[in-house]
């Protein structure tokens, strides 16, 4: 990472901190829709089988409209799945990125306190 100002470091810490706040709040929803959709892909599976088990004629409209249903949520399960997985990717590389921000913040406020410049001269 290029060197930054105190100040740079500042900003770029506390948008961290609000995309960090976005994606636990986008992950939370994507929690929340997941199991909804799985419920609702539960009681569309216990229709069917109510359907099946119970020897019962259904219209055949009916039964086509809930497999309908049930492909149809398990493609948005998939999604969201799939949406969770690069939600919480992109939180653990948000929360790697804060801490080092943090890391070189404390490294610039260190070294204001106690007003020591380190210089490379020359060749080491």
């Amino acid at each position: 990472m290029a060197s930054l100002t105190l100040d740079q470091l500042e900003a770029q810490i506390k948008q961290c901190n609000l995309n960090l706040e976005g994606l636990k709040n986008n992950i939370q929803i994507l929690e929340d829709n997941l199991s909804l959709h799985k419920n609702h892909e539960r009681a569309l599976r216990q229709n069917l089988s109510i359907l099946k088990d119970d020897y019962i004629i259904a219209m055949a409209s009916e039964f086509k409209k809930i497999k309908q249903d049930l492909s149809i949520v398990k493609m948005k399960i998939k999604e969201i799945e799939v949406d969770l997985k690069n939600g919480k990717f992109f939180l653990s590389k948000t929360n790697k990125l804060l801490v080092d921000l943090k890391s070189q913040y404390d490294i610039l406020v260190e070294g204001q306190k106690n007003k020591v410049l380190t210089g490379h001269f020359g060749k080491e």
